[in-house]
């Protein structure tokens, strides 16, 4: 019986870690795709602004 609780402990903690770990990695690349695509937005922005500036 000991070793069966033991078991199922230790499997409960790997999982609670895997999916810790996932949800960290999906975190982290949410956050980087995001900053990618604000900073395009902010460059085609500013690109935007140059050229209606410049043809204005």
């Amino acid at each position: 019986m000991v070793v069966v609780v033991v078991v199922v402990v230790v499997v409960v903690v790997v999982v609670v870690v895997v999916v810790v770990v996932v949800v960290v990695v999906v975190v982290v690349v949410v956050v980087v795709v995001v900053s990618a695509v604000a900073a395009a937005a902010a460059a085609v922005a500013v690109v935007v602004v140059v050229v209606v500036g410049c043809g204005g």
